[in-house]
């Protein structure tokens, strides 16, 4: 089965939307929030390294909401524990590794101080606004608890809406895209 393709690259469109929310909250450094969006998915990235295809048949057989469960039903694990683990022995801080470990349920980060709800929140609006991604499993609605946790607005929601394009162009083209 071959590998599911993104529109361009998904991967740089997350740390485009945390990066641009971020701006956004008192206490979240852009660089900080763009950095837990480059690696939220990175157990991703070993699923598909290590078991290319059973890995490839979840992602194109599972909607989205489902994934984890089937994961760790499958493998023992999901994408975002070995994300976590990998955060680990890279030496990222403790908080930066829950929330890779918790971008899915932001509210069971008690110690990320906000910043799995921002991860879970980017992952949620790249996929409605369709940056670097096309018709894969699009939410309707972002999570209300993300929303809540990091006091964002509606207009500071649509200011980040209006400017993730151009900052996901940004992204590609610094990596060659």
């Amino acid at each position: 089965m071959e590998r599911p393709r993104r529109k361009e690259s998904a991967y740089g469109s997350i740390p485009s939307v945390a990066k641009l929310l971020a701006e956004h909250i008192t206490d979240r450094h852009p660089a900080e929030a763009f950095l837990v969006g480059i690696f939220h998915d990175v157990g991703k990235l070993v699923f598909f390294e290590l078991l290319p295809d059973e890995y490839t048949e979840i992602v194109c057989r599972e909607k989205h909401e489902k994934r984890l469960e089937t994961e760790s039903s499958l493998f023992g694990i999901t994408h975002e524990s070995i994300g976590s683990q990998c955060g680990h022995q890279w030496g990222l801080p403790e908080y930066i590794n829950q929330a890779i470990g918790n971008h899915h349920r932001s509210s069971e980060a008690a110690n990320s101080t906000g910043i799995a709800a921002l991860a879970n929140l980017a992952n949620d609006l790249a996929r409605m606004w369709q940056v670097g991604y096309e018709g894969e499993d699009v939410p309707t609605e972002p999570n209300d608890y993300s929303i809540r946790e990091l006091s964002l607005t509606s207009d500071q929601l649509t200011d980040v809406q209006e400017r993730v394009h151009e900052a996901f162009e940004e992204v590609k083209s610094f990596c060659g895209g």
